[in-house]
């Protein structure tokens, strides 16, 4: 079965990409790095089940390093296809996957669990040398890192040697981009004595910096005689790196930071503007100091938080849900809800700035705040965190329909239900306060990838309907809905111009009810695609349009 996966994979790849090529680990290249090596530009490295000792080079390369996820996205190739970085040759040179020769996001890596990486002595300018990016390192260069497990790597210096990022590291000079979406950042660490460290993932770039449905959880950062910041995720404007950057649909937990002065355990924001949306920041715990930011910390910044979840989360400083400092920073928090956070040093259990302009606004605040259309009532949440889709309001929440009233905030409409949002968005199209709601409303999951999952409407279809796929044009990913009044066999395929079918969404028997399927159309050629669905006596094709 594997070998006619593999065969119908090859095809498509050369059909779409004309000269594009396969490159198989083990069967045309024993390694991983030797495939990276034989490869040319547009090609895909094709890595079969095992753990690989490798500590691998992208050498400038645009070309895809893939398990077998990208054929039928089995998150098991992601838990079984491993590259184990810890017999490195050199231990200056301890990180796993390498983008240092000017890479950009058409070098891809996805589908493996990344381990046993120490990270890379490097120095940024004005800086002294630190140790970085314990399982990838991005070093002025930029790439694609979708649907890997990026786990138990370890950062330790001695000395006044600083450390950070022991997940992911990018830095990026102008023209490199970063795309860091679907992977699971766990179990990583930073050590260092008595200098400062950072967190699990450290983003410094001069251009767009995407940070999408990741999971950054149980990370942890000491430095017992120095500071930390960002437990989880560091955003560090400073020395010229604006960005932008988007942090949008992850999940943010259990990330510690343990320092004399600790601040944002689960993300710290430096000099930059990052725009929030859609986060789930829960958990995190900040140790040692008054800085404080059990959920974040923002020094001299300017982020904006829109529909972000920041609940439970502790600090020995100010600010046990957000902490906001310095003369030159100005924070706005809108349609988010702050609960259950909590700070050992002065007030402002939930929001606590020092020489700041906060600015917070139809959000729901326990111990309430000024500002329009603040509240401060129990959230309500459905789960607790560590289950399906974690903090999702209940049907009794006070926080649905309590968001901006601006439409440009609204949530997403449900097309079988026009009027009412679209699940996991709740009531009508008002914008839901917290992580669920606004027009970035989606399934926050504790998985690896993207997975295909029914979604059940309120009331019965009368009429089978295809809607059009959202958004179009896409890149790389869209979603696609349909309705059934009645239960059925189902099928919905997509196909390319030729006719060729090339992925299959549904062929099942499904009861009566609105569904909504993700498609991943990453490794495929800009172009019309067609999707078809067929049930009962109704068929329907529509189009869509892939632009890279």
């Amino acid at each position: 079965m594997k070998l006619y996966l593999t065969c119908l994979f090859l095809c498509i790849v050369f059909c779409i990409a004309g000269i594009a090529g396969i490159v198989r680990v083990p069967e045309d290249r024993p390694t991983i790095q030797a495939g990276i090596d034989a490869a040319v530009d547009g090609d895909t490295v094709l890595v079969a089940e095992s753990t690989y000792f490798e500590n691998i080079n992208f050498k400038g390369k645009a070309i895809m390093v893939a398990s077998y996820y990208v054929m039928d996205e089995d998150t098991n190739y992601i838990n079984n296809t491993i590259i184990d970085g810890s017999q490195h040759s050199h231990p200056d040179s301890g990180s796993v996957v390498y983008f240092i020769s000017g890479e950009d996001t058409n070098s891809v890596l996805t589908g493996f669990t990344i381990t046993g990486g120490s990270g890379t002595i490097g120095q940024f300018p004005g800086f002294q040398p630190t140790r970085d990016g314990g399982g990838v390192y991005e070093w002025y260069a930029g790439a694609k890192i979708e649907n890997n497990r990026i786990i138990d790597n370890h950062i330790t210096t001695t000395g006044n040697t600083p450390a950070s990022s022991a997940g992911i590291l990018a830095i990026g000079d102008v023209g490199d981009y970063h795309v860091i979406r679907d992977n699971e950042i766990r179990q990583n660490s930073v050590t260092a004595a008595d200098s400062w460290v950072n967190g699990a993932v450290g983003l410094w770039s001069k251009e767009t910096c995407l940070f999408e449905g990741n999971q950054l959880r149980n990370n942890v950062c000491y430095a017992p005689n120095g500071s930390a910041v960002g437990g989880g995720l560091i955003i560090d404007g400073s020395q010229d790196h604006p960005g932008p950057y988007i942090i949008c649909n992850n999940i943010i937990s259990d990330n510690e930071l343990h320092s004399a002065s600790s601040g944002g355990a689960g993300i710290g924001i430096w000099q930059a503007s990052p725009i929030l949306t859609n986060n789930i920041i829960s958990g995190n715990l900040a140790i040692g100091g008054s800085r404080g930011g059990g959920g974040i910390y923002t020094n001299t910044s300017e982020p904006m938080l829109i529909n972000n979840t920041i609940t439970n989360n502790n600090t020995s400083g100010y600010g046990g849900g957000i902490r906001v400092y310095g003369s030159q920073t100005n924070v706005t928090v809108m349609n988010s809800i702050l609960w259950g956070n909590s700070a050992v040093s002065g007030s402002g259990q939930q929001v606590s700035y020092a020489g700041a302009y906060v600015i917070v606004r139809f959000s729901d605040i326990e111990g309430g705040y000024d500002g329009t259309g603040n509240i401060d009532l129990n959230p309500q949440f459905e789960n607790q965190l560590g289950n399906t889709s974690p903090c999702l309001l209940a049907s009794a929440s006070p926080c649905i329909d309590a968001g901006d009233p601006d439409p440009a905030y609204n949530d997403p409409e449900d097309p079988a239900n026009p009027g009412f949002a679209l699940w996991p968005a709740k009531g009508e199209l008002r914008n839901d306060m917290g992580a669920y709601g606004g027009p970035g409303s989606t399934v926050l999951e504790p998985i690896v990838g993207i997975e295909a999952s029914p979604l059940p409407a309120e009331g019965v279809p009368r009429n089978f309907q295809l809607f059009q796929n959202y958004p179009n044009p896409f890149n790389p990913t869209t979603t696609i809905e349909f309705a059934l009044p009645i239960a059925g066999f189902v099928s919905l395929k997509i196909y390319d111009v030729t006719g060729a079918a090339i992925a299959t969404l549904v062929s099942e028997q499904l009861p009566a009810g609105s569904y909504q399927y993700q498609w991943d159309a990453r490794g495929l050629a800009s172009g019309v695609y067609i999707y078809r669905m067929e049930a009962a006596n109704f068929t329907q094709s529509r189009k869509m349009l892939l632009i890279r």
